[in-house]
């Protein structure tokens, strides 16, 4: 835990009623300890129009489904994102060839051994993606330039990809073994992680979420009240503005680099440090925030090496 200095110290509670889930971001809600709100993340993720456009977004909805425990389910937008972003390609590339590869080798292994270790289950997912596929626009399959040169026999080979999966694993007992292995394997690995991240004294990644927010907030809040960065100031702040931060071991901001812009002079930089604590139910109690120092260097001018701009940095202003 972080030392929090006393002079300028700043709580604050979460209300006891608050609901973070309702406004957090759909990647902390695919993040998120409690498997429903995973659920109906993934849901509003494959229902938004923006995903059919970027599929690449499936990958994430299909880890969460995954760590949350539903195994048919995460196996299901795994494979809607390998067709769908498998046609992207053709007309989009970029870095996306990538960025594909990187999640099949991040959400594969924890997948797709769930479909080979039972045929059955392959068939009844493959069907799904097929139906879902046909009913659902696809910006790449349905454009003009998808009926023009080889593009046809392209997209019809991911199709064929797609559609022969179940039978390439139906009937080699020795890659059902292996599979089963590899999915154990897998749940152990979740397991473990889960363990780590939903575990006592830590924040759900919805949580951690509208702490952030809040965080920056009361940094902001008290670097533009504080008297040793009014003094500093000249007696009056401009504007203030959280520039960087730090995560402590909860994943939230434990130091913060707060752009202080007095009336008049130079900007200078104070570093905020943060501190908040756990509920028994893993959730945001209070935060707190202490002015640590003030320097006037911003991130790019301090030295590669320094750990602690207020302990490294010679011109460092600590507050008495």
């Amino acid at each position: 835990m972080l030392v929090i200095l006393a002079f300028g110290l700043a709580i604050v509670s979460l209300p006891a009623n608050a609901n973070p889930s309702s406004s957090a971001s759909i990647t902390a809600r695919l993040a998120s300890c409690d498997p429903a709100v995973v659920h109906l993340a993934a849901a509003e993720l494959l229902r938004d129009p923006n995903t059919l456009r970027e599929p690449l977004m499936l990958f994430h909805a299909a880890m969460g489904e995954r760590t949350a425990g539903r195994k048919e389910e995460a196996a299901f937008l795994y494979l809607a994102a390998r067709l769908r972003t498998a046609r992207q390609i053709l007309f989009e590339k970029g870095d996306r060839p990538q960025l594909i590869a990187i999640m099949s080798m991040t959400v594969g292994p924890l997948v797709v051994p769930v479909l080979e270790a039972d045929p059955a289950l392959a068939r009844t997912v493959v069907k799904r993606v097929i139906d879902w596929d046909r009913s659902t626009p696809d910006p790449f399959r349905d454009r003009e330039a998808a009926k023009a040169g080889d593009i046809p026999e392209k997209l019809a080979k991911i199709d064929a990809v797609l559609t022969g999966f179940p039978e390439q694993i139906g009937g080699d007992p020795a890659r059902l073994a292996s599979a089963r292995d590899a999915d154990q394997r897998a749940e152990q690995q979740i397991k473990s992680t889960d363990a780590q991240r939903c575990g006592p004294g830590t924040l759900d990644a919805v949580d951690a979420e509208v702490a952030t927010t809040r965080i920056r907030s009361e940094a902001e809040r008290l670097a533009k009240t504080h008297p040793f960065v009014l003094r500093q100031a000249g007696g009056t702040v401009k504007s203030v503005s959280v520039g960087a931060w730090q995560k402590g071991t909860s994943g939230v901001p434990s130091r913060l680099t707060v752009s202080v812009s007095p009336a008049s002079g130079a900007t200078f930089y104070a570093e905020i440090d943060a501190e908040i604590s756990i509920t028994a139910d893993r959730k945001l109690g209070a935060i707190k925030t202490s002015l640590a120092c003030i320097t006037y260097l911003w991130l790019g001018q301090r030295d590669g090496s320094w750990k602690n701009v207020c302990l490294d940095d010679p011109k460092a202003i600590k507050p008495n």
